[in-house]
């Protein structure tokens, strides 16, 4: 068992992902008399707003090293040395790097580690063959000591246990990171507009989000229809191989009259103005762009893949498309554009029961407490 002032090591990919994901759950845990340690592989500026409720390191990547696997092993020296000095009880790894390097320094170090796959990410989309199969080997390595393998969604469980990369008896699904359901509280929901109808994207400029197929369905729908506005919110993510150059979009932005603004931390405010969310991501851990617009009583349309029908339920609480196919999301958005008000209210209910009675955050932090205690 954990004991009270023992030390919980929490390690991601990015301060980013920390303080959008993890904040609520650091909180609780020092709550719970829980020391915590926070590790980021890239500090994206938060670490101030970290380092008030944690001890908080970053390991950026050094610019001396011009070799890529030279920065890995300088990265995995670094985590080594933090590993030792702070002596943690127990480890959080999120993000594939943490899951598969770090685990492996904690199997040397005889340190306890849970494992959360937040998603199956760029790596398993790819058609490279030996890519994945390499990746697999490791997964199955680093996860092989866990404590408790944390799934996000059923078909990434069902996929790690069918390809034997995690045991059964330790691996459990979880509802994400869940949502602080007091947000409800704060806003008063949007009439539907008469005059028309707001699409927002809300999703880093990263083309497995479907941003292009966004970009090509919007073009589509303005072309019919006069009362619709779409917007985009989002920052490129430069770490992620998918990622997409905002030079690289701009054109077709204003061609498919698409307003972007930058990523900002609060966004309640934009969701809360948008009558529908879009989301035709390829592939999800469990998203939680699509329950911050269920606490918000907002529909949205996403693609039909794990981690986004594990939230909307097509023609329930929004719809489903075909993920790829620019054509169909077009379709979707067109049922929703013409979907009669009392249709619009059945689902925008839907859709705050639904986190209500699933996606509290609460819930989560159960798992990992009773996990954290579990011997």
């Amino acid at each position: 068992m954990i004991e009270n002032n023992n030390k919980v090591l929490l390690v991601s990919n990015s301060s980013w992902s920390i303080y959008n994901f993890r904040l609520p759950l650091i909180k609780h845990l020092e709550k719970n008399n829980l020391k915590v340690i926070t590790c980021a592989i890239h500090d994206d500026k938060y670490q101030k707003n970290i380092s008030k409720h944690s001890d908080f390191h970053s390991f950026n990547s050094n610019n001396n090293f011009k070799i890529k696997l030279i920065n890995e092993i300088y990265i995995f020296i670094k985590f080594i040395l933090l590993l030792n000095s702070k002596k943690p009880d127990i480890c959080l790894f999120y993000t594939a790097k943490p899951n598969i390097i770090f685990s492996i320094c904690a199997i040397i170090f005889k340190t306890k580690y849970i494992n959360n796959i937040t998603g199956l990410g760029s790596i398993f989309l790819q058609k490279n063959e030996v890519i994945k199969f390499l990746f697999k080997l490791l997964y199955k390595i680093s996860l092989s000591k866990s404590k408790c393998v944390f799934f996000q969604n059923n078909d990434d469980y069902k996929y790690f246990i069918k390809n034997k990369l995690a045991k059964r008896n330790n691996s459990k699904i979880i509802p994400g990171s869940g949502i602080n359901i007091n947000i409800k509280n704060y806003y008063k929901p949007k009439k539907r507009n008469k005059d028309y109808i707001v699409f927002l994207c809300l999703s880093r400029l990263i083309r497995d989000k479907g941003i292009y197929e966004y970009i090509e369905a919007s073009r589509v729908i303005n072309s019919k229809y006069d009362n619709v506005k779409f917007k985009l919110i989002g920052s490129t993510d430069y770490n992620n191989p998918s990622s997409i150059k905002f030079s690289d979009l701009k054109d077709k932005l204003l061609e498919s009259k698409i307003k972007y603004k930058n990523f900002k931390d609060y966004i309640y405010e934009e969701i809360n103005e948008c009558d529908c969310i879009i989301l035709p991501s390829y592939r999800e851990g469990l998203s939680r762009t699509l329950l911050e617009a269920g606490i918000l009583q907002k529909p949205s349309i996403t693609s039909n893949v794990p981690g986004c029908r594990d939230v909307i339920k097509h023609k329930f609480n929004g719809l489903l498309c075909e993920p790829k196919n620019a054509s169909d999301l077009a379709s979707k958005i067109e049922m929703f554009i013409n979907m009669n008000n009392i249709k619009i209210k059945e689902m925008k209910t839907n859709a705050l029961e639904n986190v209500l009675n699933k996606f509290d955050e609460k819930l989560i932090f159960n798992h990992y407490i009773e996990m954290i205690n579990n011997d």
